[in-house]
């Protein structure tokens, strides 16, 4: 499978990999933390509201590759504030990728919450945007929890990859005048894709809740244009990565709620597998089964897999109630070598956590 199989592969399976639906659900009806205007204007105008306080690394000093892991006295930051022409520029050492494409329409109640982006590899770069709705709706009587948060809640998504739809079950047709097709494969998610330029792919997918899913996302690709503000800044780059994971492809994602995001990084496999995934996220429970560990001159945890089938990991906590997890897919998966405990620490030591980055367009 390679990038751009995984990105339509992707579309019928991110919704195990969305923020979790309840947790999401709370965090967004608190009106103080979430801005109430119409999504509507705020995708026409490329996300240029003010953006809503964070928690993360503040500051615009990069932090050390060894050390703390936090700015000067573990303060608290915030994300930059928008411009009047949109998003502001990124934070010293920090990059940004421009999202290719946006919508000018959603559902009702619909916000952004996940912007995934190509950091190193071939072009075009695989992208996707990700919609979810603001509230959840009421739970009735006899709904299984995994079946409610899943159905009810909604979730949509923008591909974009080097590929177009693939498999029999596809019907023609046009999004705004150029060829594209209803792709109804029953083991896939209903998608519409279309050629919006040459050698580029877009894919609207609306995989829950939402009545008639072609319908809602027929609407959704009319309305698509290019965006020219709308961007993804990272701040986590690999400083070291071991011989036989250190491919040059590379993805980054934020996602999340203003008040809850989570960063990640990833490499893949020559076949599109993640090799080695950096996140950077609120604090959770330690892992069971970790061993003690100093990480970035802290008291970390740290797991390697018993053998060749078994994944690697190892989590630090941060004062600023973050905390970095960083995951190695198991050796037999793409014949990766092996994974030490000195690798785990260099990975870790050697990444670079930058300056808190642009999330005013979450949860918007």
């Amino acid at each position: 499978m390679n990038e751009d199989d995984m990105i339509r592969a992707a579309l019928t399976t991110i919704a195990d990999r969305a923020p979790n639906p309840g947790r999401l659900a709370a965090r967004l009806t608190a009106p103080e933390r979430v801005d109430r205007r119409r999504r509507n204007l705020l995708m026409v105008t490329g996300a240029a509201a003010a953006t809503t306080a964070v928690a993360g690394v503040g500051g615009a000093a990069l932090l050390s590759r060894r050390g703390s892991g936090l700015a000067p006295g573990g303060a608290l930051g915030t994300s930059p504030e928008s411009t009047p022409g949109g998003e502001p520029t990124p934070r010293p050492g920090n990059r940004r990728v421009p999202m290719r494409y946006r919508t000018t329409w959603l559902p009702d109640g619909f916000i952004e919450n996940s912007r995934r982006v190509t950091v190193r590899g071939p072009a075009p770069g695989a992208q996707m945007r990700s919609w979810t709705r603001r509230t959840m709706p009421p739970r009735h009587k006899g709904d299984a929890t995994a079946a409610h948060d899943g159905v009810a809640y909604g979730l949509i998504h923008l591909g974009l990859s080097a590929a177009g739809v693939s498999g029999t079950n596809r019907r023609a047709t046009t999004v705004n005048g150029k060829p594209a097709w209803v792709a109804t494969d029953p083991q896939m998610v209903p998608q519409v894709v279309w050629q919006p330029e040459p050698g580029v792919y877009l894919a609207l997918s609306v995989v829950h809740g939402l009545g008639d899913q072609i319908e809602v996302a027929s609407r959704m690709a009319s309305s698509v244009v290019a965006d020219t503000s709308g961007g993804c800044e990272v701040s986590l780059d690999f400083g070291w990565l071991p011989p036989g994971r250190d491919s040059a492809r590379q993805q980054a994602e934020i996602s999340g709620t203003p008040d809850g995001w989570e960063q990640t990084i990833t490499v893949l496999t020559g076949s599109g597998n993640p090799s080695v995934t950096a996140t950077l996220r609120p604090a959770q429970p330690a892992a069971s089964g970790g061993q003690p560990a100093t990480l970035r001159g802290r008291s970390g945890l740290i797991l390697v897999g018993a053998d060749r089938y078994a994944g690697s990991w190892a989590q630090v906590d941060f004062d600023n109630g973050r905390q970095l997890w960083v995951n190695l897919s198991p050796a037999d998966l793409g014949h990766q070598p092996a994974t030490t405990r000195e690798d785990l620490v260099r990975i870790v030591d050697e990444l670079r956590i930058g300056p808190v980055p642009y999330t005013g367009w979450l949860g918007r």
